[in-house]
């Protein structure tokens, strides 16, 4: 009987703990409404217009990169990490 009082009164104390330490909700600085933050916040979502999301409705009707030629896939990650059009901005 003993254990379980401590036990009780242990977690009571970790409860109390817990809600004293929850996150408020804060205003984020890095999504300011300006078209970087936007930029910024299509691609985190993978919503950026790139080839392989709007190849339908392209009039190339292509997945392919067009900035850069080299016959691969134009996705969100081919832009940011691959793509040899963009290589001078990633330094």
């Amino acid at each position: 009987m003993p254990a379980q009082i401590c036990r009780a009164a242990e977690n009571k104390e970790l409860n109390r703990l817990q809600e004293c330490t929850k996150n408020v909700p804060r205003f984020e600085v890095f999504y300011d409404g300006s078209f970087g933050s936007q930029l910024l916040f299509a691609v985190r979502c993978k919503t950026l217009s790139v080839n392989r999301r709007t190849w339908r409705w392209n009039e190339g009707n292509t997945m392919l990169c067009l900035q850069c030629n080299r016959g691969v896939e134009e996705t969100v990650e081919h832009l940011v990490l691959e793509c040899s059009k963009y290589e001078q901005e990633r330094e």
